[in-house]
């Protein structure tokens, strides 16, 4: 909620409900939007692993309510934290990116079953992508014929 505030010489400058400067304010907002869909995102590959928020922690040698915190938007990961929940989550830095850096992108959907497919064991990637080769050979060809 965006309040006007009376300033010197009657000029009224916008300020957010926090006291913060109206740009300050929608920066503090899209902070906490980011924060919140990382989370979100945290919380999909962590539970698609079938890990609970203390397992996690525990993998990661991180205190218990990190993985909380993380998951809420209540906290911000550092960077080595970042680092561990990829190795534990077998996924690179930018799955957990919010979706409005690169959402419908081809970069997106290729990391996305890149991602998808680093989960499963080496027998099952081969049969995956020897089921892929025909399949996307076909699309190419009737991409082509349009």
């Amino acid at each position: 909620m965006i309040m006007p505030v009376p300033r010197k010489h009657g000029i009224m400058q916008q300020r957010g409900i926090c006291g913060l400067k109206k740009k300050k304010a929608e920066e503090a907002c899209e902070n906490n939007r980011d924060l919140y869909e990382t989370g979100n995102r945290v919380m999909e590959i962590r539970t698609e692993a079938n890990l609970t928020q203390e397992q996690l922690a525990e993998k990661m040698g991180v205190a218990g309510n990190t993985i909380s915190r993380i998951e809420t938007g209540a906290s911000a990961m550092r960077i080595d934290t970042l680092f561990r929940l990829c190795d534990e989550l077998h996924v690179t830095p930018d799955m957990f990116c919010p979706e409005r850096f690169y959402k419908n992108t081809e970069m997106y959907l290729a990391e996305s079953a890149s991602a998808l497919m680093r989960r499963l064991n080496q027998a099952n990637q081969k049969l995956v992508y020897d089921m892929m080769v025909p399949l996307i050979s076909r699309l190419l060809e009737t991409q082509g014929q349009q």
